[in-house]
This record gives C-alpha cells, sequence and structure tokens, in this order.
C-alpha cells in the first residue's frame, strides 16, 4: 500500500471511530434528555419479571437494563462497525477474513462484553444502594482491581478466543526479543507468535499482560511480511513505547 492509499486507508478508519463515538454519546444523551430511559427501564423490569418473580429484585432489573442498553448500542453502531472492520478492510487488501468468521468474532466480542457491562452496572449500583456519599470511591477502588485481574488474564483467556497463540519458534529471534526486553527493563514470561494471517494481512507486535503472564507476541503476517532484523526492531519499539530503539553496542 502507497502512502497516498494508506493516508487515505487510515483517514476512513478515523471517521469511522468518531461517527461510532457520536452514535454512543448520541445515544446516552438521547437517553437522559427523553423518555427513553424509563420506557427502558419498563421493559427491563417487565422482562425481569418473566425471568424471576412478579417483583424482581432491583439487581435483576438493573442486569437486564445493562443487556438492553449494550445490545441497543451494537445494533445502531453495527453499520459502522461492519463498514470499517469488514468493507474497508476488504477494498484496501488486507482482510483475510471471510463474513462469516469477521461475524463470529462480533458475537464472540458481545458475548465477552456483555457480562463484563452486567458486572460493572451491579457493582456500581450496590456501591450506590450501601454508600450513596461515598459510592464512586469503592466503586473505583474494585474496578482498579479487577481492570489489574483482566489484564493479567487477557492473554491467557481473551486472545485465544480470536487468535492463535504459540511459543515463537525461531530460537534467535525469541532470544533477540528476550534481551530486548531484558534492555528495556521489561519482565516478561517469554516470546510468542500471534497469528493474524488467518484474519488480516496488518503487521503486528505488542507487549501484553502483566506480572506472570507478560509476554512478548509477533505476529506471523511480520514473520512472513518482513525480515526478521527489521521484526525484531519492530517489536522493540513495541516493548520500550517509543518511537526507536537504541542499537546494543
Amino acid at each position: 500500500m502507497n502512502e497516498e492509499k494508506a493516508t487515505r486507508y487510515h483517514r476512513l478508519k478515523r471517521r469511522a471511530s468518531v461517527a461510532s463515538l457520536v452514535w454512543h454519546v448520541a445515544l446516552l444523551t438521547g437517553l437522559l434528555a427523553t423518555p427513553a430511559s424509563v420506557a427502558l427501564r419498563s421493559a427491563a423490569q417487565s422482562v425481569a419479571g418473566m425471568i424471576g418473580s412478579a417483583e424482581p429484585s432491583s439487581s435483576l432489573v438493573v442486569a437486564t437494563y445493562v443487556v438492553f442498553l449494550v445490545v441497543l448500542q451494537e445494533v445502531g453502531a453495527f453499520p459502522l462497525a461492519f463498514h470499517s472492520g469488514f468493507l474497508l478492510e476488504r477494498r484496501y487488501g488486507l482482510s483475510n477474513e471471510r463474513l462469516s468468521e469477521w461475524a463470529m468474532d462480533q458475537v464472540k466480542s458481545l458475548a465477552i462484553r456483555l457480562p463484563v457491562a452486567v458486572v460493572a452496572a451491579s457493582i456500581v449500583y450496590a456501591f450506590i444502594r450501601q454508600m450513596p456519599l461515598n459510592w464512586w470511591l469503592s466503586a473505583g477502588a474494585v474496578f482498579a482491581v479487577l481492570i489489574v485481574v483482566l489484564t493479567n488474564l487477557a492473554p491467557v483467556l481473551l486472545l485465544p478466543l480470536f487468535y492463535r497463540v504459540k511459543p515463537l519458534e525461531r530460537e534467535s529471534l525469541r532470544h533477540r526479543l528476550l534481551q530486548l526486553a531484558e534492555r528495556a527493563g521489561a519482565r516478561v514470561l517469554g516470546a510468542y507468535e500471534l497469528g493474524l494471517a488467518a484474519k488480516t494481512k496488518k503487521a503486528n507486535a505488542a507487549l501484553a499482560g502483566l506480572g506472570s503472564t507478560r509476554r512478548i507476541l509477533v505476529s506471523d503476517t511480520m514473520r512472513l511480511r518482513l525480515c526478521w532484523p527489521m521484526s525484531s526492531r519492530i517489536t522493540c519499539m513495541a516493548i520500550s513505547g517509543k518511537g526507536s530503539c537504541s542499537r546494543s553496542r
């Protein structure tokens, strides 16, 4: 992809991201400014009543409301996600996915986000009921712990749901990457290959996880499309979080 084409591609991706953000903000603003939120709550109460007792608990109503809200957000954002995540990738020759595979990834992503959103809302409302004045402080502390836990578990539990992950087989590259991580002060479990080739032609590298699960990820597309010195150089920048890596002497 030449520079002009790449610039146009990234501009269209940014526009889609901004449009998606505008949709989410507009939806939430509309719910607050109109009786739509009350109508959604009434629908949640009705469905919660069918699931549980005639007088459902407030926790069940909150969970049902959140499910409705997330689904509503996703339905509205779906055309933008389809345009940005599938059509644009195809138009610029970057996607290797079939439509059915892309759709399955969207379903899996929604299946992860729904319980996370329900748990998050339930935590907030539980603290609001117990400590109306200082609920934000306790909820913030709990969320901080949850973020650390999820960051720790993501490479082990979440990434394999979408990508193939295996130890990097090229010993010389693995050794070099671990040396780069050590020089950058990043303690890692190891270096792994991330299977992106089944989905995209893009090359990528990252430092993922936290603590005992922290690891270097190098995409197989980088191995297929770039020479190894360039691959290690790009991975070094990902590890250090800088735009460049100094050469070892």
